[in-house]
């Protein structure tokens, strides 16, 4: 066997092997401070924490500790080092910039390119997240990782190779994704808003929500278009995930915005997280069931149930849903579209996910008794928002 190919074969067996923790306490700095409600550098689990060099923290950004007690920043699209550019000339614009990525990609050998992903994942926390979901899901705070820009990716928990990794167009269009997801439920939000009751309650479910940034993201959008919209309003976001790593980081990060002088400061917002498999969705009714009379609902899942659940899944837990919730309840979610270049850019990733024909989504959601009220093409992904048919 030529010595060119017996290499290609270890490295490819070497990259299949690389180790997939993303949060591996690769950094020295402890923390010396009080920090969302822990003790001196205290981590949730005992150990000690890992913080954000002071030099490197952005003024206006607020930060949360993993569950082993790394500093991560809260991620906000209202600030300006999260906010991106979600017009269609800029989405363009990107998403050109990923067919070109994927095209220089593509034309290198095979072996060069595994040689170059191992010696990457080697050095770079944001590669093994994006490879460690080999055969199923990118977990929660994996895709939480993934969503932090170059900016944000502090010497604390990453690298240069990570901020190299983080500026190509694949990542930033995961962080676009979770924008317009964002966007799409503020509008939705402010809309139902204006003819509700004073009081009303809000409920937000959030389908294999992770740490639910969609959800306080949009809280956030709104609270910045109409400063008193919130006022009086109390909130409940619902995060059903199978696991509780990601949620539990979601709710440290509220903590955080509902600290002093933060944007949450004022308003009464509450969040839980029920354990749950959409793969039994009569158990969501049981949920449903603990909804506030009266409640503003609206729902919830990106890069989640539309992205790995087969139809017969997605089709019973959107029937559950339009049962068991109001007749303005709209559900907003992301899906992956059929496409060469998107199944292309995918495959570094290791994900099960699965890809759509966009007449195929809507006749699935339609026979679910629903129908797509808004659908905006991002960058290798399609972000839509569903209302009762």
């Amino acid at each position: 066997m030529p010595i060119w190919r017996r290499a290609g074969r270890a490295f490819r067996r070497g990259a299949d092997n690389v180790e997939s923790s993303v949060v591996e306490g690769r950094a020295e700095r402890k923390c010396r401070r009080f920090s969302l409600g822990m003790a001196s550098g205290a981590s949730h689990d005992g150990a000690m924490a890992t913080c954000i060099p002071a030099s490197e923290r952005i003024g206006g950004v607020y930060y949360a500790t993993t569950r082993n007690g790394i500093e991560l920043p809260v991620i906000d699209v209202t600030h300006p080092s999260f906010a991106m550019d979600s017009s269609d000339a800029a989405v363009r614009t990107l998403r050109e910039r990923g067919r070109e990525e994927i095209a220089r990609w593509s034309r290198r050998p095979a072996w060069i390119s595994r040689l170059m992903l191992f010696l990457f994942a080697r050095r770079s926390a944001m590669l093994r997240a994006v490879r460690s979901s080999k055969g199923g899901f990118l977990s929660g705070m994996n895709t939480y990782l993934v969503k932090l820009p170059p900016g944000h990716l502090a010497s604390s928990f990453a690298t240069a190779a990570d901020r190299r990794i983080a500026r190509g167009a694949q990542l930033a269009g995961i962080r676009l994704r979770l924008q317009i997801m964002s966007e799409l439920l503020a509008e939705q939000l402010a809309r139902d808003l204006t003819r509700a009751p004073a009081g009303a309650p809000i409920f937000l479910l959030n389908v294999a929500g992770g740490p639910a940034m969609d959800s306080l993201n949009a809280l956030l959008l709104a609270r910045r278009q109409a400063p008193a919209a919130l006022a009086g309003h109390p909130v409940r976001i619902e995060v059903l995930d199978l696991h509780d790593e990601a949620p539990a980081f979601g709710r440290r990060a509220l903590d955080a915005l509902r600290a002093a002088g933060a944007p949450f400061a004022p308003l009464d917002i509450g969040f839980r997280h029920e354990p749950y498999d959409w793969n039994q969705p009569e158990s969501l009714r049981e949920i449903l069931r603990g909804q506030a009379d009266g409640a503003v609902g609206l729902g919830s899942s990106e890069g989640g149930l539309f992205s790995y659940a087969g139809d017969e899944v997605i089709r019973a837990n959107l029937e559950v849903l339009r049962a068991g919730t109001g007749r303005d309840f709209t559900f907003t979610g992301t899906y992956s579209p059929e496409h060469p270049l998107t199944r292309a850019a995918l495959r570094f990733s290791r994900a099960a996910s699965r890809f759509f024909a966009p007449e195929a989504f809507a006749r699935l959601v339609r026979a679910a008794g629903w129908r797509i009220d808004r659908d905006i093409e991002a960058v290798g992904t399609r972000c839509v928002r569903l209302a009762k048919a």
